[in-house]
């Protein structure tokens, strides 16, 4: 261990956290026996991987102009964001340590706060029942009044004015005949004025900001377990909405096999939102939406 000395300095410029393990190796060692040693550098590489998958790198990709490649748009340059999609990627695979910071992390990245457009919606959707609500009250009034002006007129046309003082002898011209007189003018000022406010149906679809559609990139993700299933649901759920949608890209056989056995695909989730590429997918939006000239390269569209 001790010739091993001359390793620190490759180790420092490296891999630090290989650095970290090897110091705590040794004074483990040194301190107690080596196979308590050996014991406490193998919890404590144990505790260095779970700490790197609680904190994997995602990242937004874009479209290398004219090629099926996705980069990372904060690494490289000529990556460019296709207008209206979100490719979002994880370095990590996706399990019951991180599946949580997974769902934040995607809000984040596309600029989507779910919980504060879900409260938008319903704040639209109660504005537009109580509108109808004000509508409908307004007809049954406005029927009700004009039911009551159709009824008083009725009975002023039916109505004859006997003059007292006259001639019995002088028949006819002793009466009014109020239907040949002007209509006289009702009051309404005791009605109620109601007053129609229009509103924008898809304003509480601003904070989407264009956003139509978004693809997981899970290509690193090497297996599923319950709490991930949960994840994915509750993304597909809770984008949908909103009116994005939801399409996964680059599952291995395996993970699509676990998917299908943990009942993660249903009507609500349909196993053709599933695709072999990250490009597969964007040409399946683009084709869906009739704007296939937006991205160069292969034309393809295999499902899983």
């Amino acid at each position: 261990m001790f010739k091993q000395f001359t390793d620190i300095p490759m180790l420092w410029r490296t891999n630090s956290v290989d650095l970290l393990v090897w110091l705590v190796t040794f004074i483990s060692t040194i301190l107690f026996n080596l196979d308590m040693g050996l014991a406490v550098s193998i919890g404590f590489s144990m505790l260095t991987v779970i700490f790197k998958t609680q904190l994997p790198r995602y990242s937004i990709l874009g479209n290398v102009a004219g090629t099926d490649l996705y980069l990372d748009t904060e690494a490289y340059r000529e990556a460019k964001e296709i207008p209206g999609i979100k490719i979002f990627h994880s370095s990590a695979t996706i399990n019951f340590t991180n599946a949580e910071m997974y769902f934040e992390s995607l809000q984040e990245k596309s600029g989507i706060n779910i919980g504060k457009l879900q409260t938008e919606k319903k704040k639209w959707e109660a504005k537009q029942k109580r509108k109808q609500a004000k509508e409908r009250k307004r007809e049954k009034d406005e029927a009700k009044k004009n039911q009551k002006l159709n009824e008083r007129r009725n009975n002023l046309n039916g109505t004859v004015l006997n003059l007292t003082d006259t001639d019995p002898n002088f028949t006819g011209k002793g009466h009014v005949n109020w239907a040949y007189h002007p209509d006289i003018v009702i009051s309404d000022s005791d009605s109620d004025t109601y007053e129609v406010i229009m509103e924008d149906s898809n304003q509480y679809e601003t904070g989407k900001k264009s956003i139509h559609s978004i693809i997981l990139d899970v290509s690193m993700t090497s297996s599923v377990d319950t709490v991930t299933v949960k994840t994915l649901k509750k993304i597909f759920g809770d984008f949908g909405d909103i009116g994005v949608a939801i399409y996964l890209a680059g599952c291995q056989a395996c993970v699509v096999e676990q998917m299908e056995r943990a009942n993660l695909f249903s009507e609500s989730i349909p196993k053709s939102w599933l695709f072999v590429s990250v490009h597969d997918a964007v040409l399946h939006i683009l084709k869906k939406l009739g704007e296939e000239d937006v991205v160069l390269g292969l034309s393809c569209d295999t499902q899983m």
